[in-house]
């Protein structure tokens, strides 16, 4: 029977990756995007095993963590913790001391993902449609060749969705700037804006994850100094979005959607 692996992951674009991806490999794999609901998520599925990031809303993954290997029902259940943030010898000392058993850092490399699982899990199934055999003389491809071809299948998925993420954005900032439920689409709009960053940076999107980078910065000063300093931060807000709206790949992308729609 395939294993069960719980993702708890609030960039949406990147816990759908890793489910993607890992499903791939005969794991099945489902995703969850706060804590609070992960945990419970845990409890009731008893999953092989949990693959959890730190900053989530809600319930910050180290109490995750405490909590399930604090729990004879769930302590049995390994962890992987992922991040972004958490990277120094400290906070792997904390987690280890916690009894989690393993720790990658963002940005994801899909191979060492892989290689961490089936340490804890066992070797994981090569697809079936990545393996060459109809010559005697050809050898089956490596396992690294067939993550490198599907991450960077993942990497066009990915960028197939991003200038609807930057028109969504386009909309939310729209809202901010008619004071519209303000606080509301201040959270939303930092929500999207920090898993363009995190999956920008995963995907290898350096630019755009650093315009995305910049603007993340500028929301947490409004939300921390108040919805009055909107109006200070306005131009180069704007700014951002239109460099993000302008990036190769997203009017790219842009271009063949209109193309598309031309077409139907």
């Amino acid at each position: 029977m395939a294993k069960k692996i719980l993702v708890i992951e609030d960039e949406d674009n990147l816990g759908q990756s890793i489910k993607t991806f890992l499903e791939q490999y005969d794991y099945r794999v489902s995703c969850i995007s706060d804590g609070i609901t992960g945990l419970e998520a845990v409890r009731d599925e008893k999953p092989d095993l949990i693959l959890t990031d730190l900053l989530l809303p809600r319930l910050h993954g180290f109490d995750i963590c405490r909590t399930v290997k604090g729990d004879d029902q769930l302590r049995e259940i390994p962890l992987i913790v992922m991040t972004a943030v958490y990277k120094n010898a400290i906070h792997k000392l904390e987690a280890k001391r916690m009894g989690v058993e393993d720790f990658i850092e963002k940005p994801l490399n899909f191979s060492e993902l892989l290689k961490k699982v089936e340490r804890l899990l066992g070797p994981a199934t090569l697809p079936e449609e990545e393996i060459i055999t109809s010559e005697p003389t050809q050898k089956k491809k490596s396992m690294d060749d067939v993550i490198q071809k599907q991450f960077q299948d993942l990497q066009q998925d990915y960028a197939s969705r991003l200038p609807q993420k930057i028109m969504e954005l386009e909309k939310i900032w729209e809202s901010i700037q008619k004071r519209e439920d303000t606080a509301k689409q201040l959270a939303k709009f930092r929500r999207m804006v920090h898993s363009l960053t995190g999956s920008g940076t995963t995907f290898g999107f350096k630019e755009l994850t650093e315009s995305a980078r910049q603007l993340e910065l500028l929301l947490d000063m409004i939300i921390a100094e108040g919805e009055d300093t909107i109006e200070e931060r306005k131009d180069k807000i704007n700014r951002l979005l239109d460099n993000m709206k302008h990036h190769p790949l997203v009017t790219t992308e842009l271009e063949i959607m209109r193309q598309m729609g031309s077409n139907q």
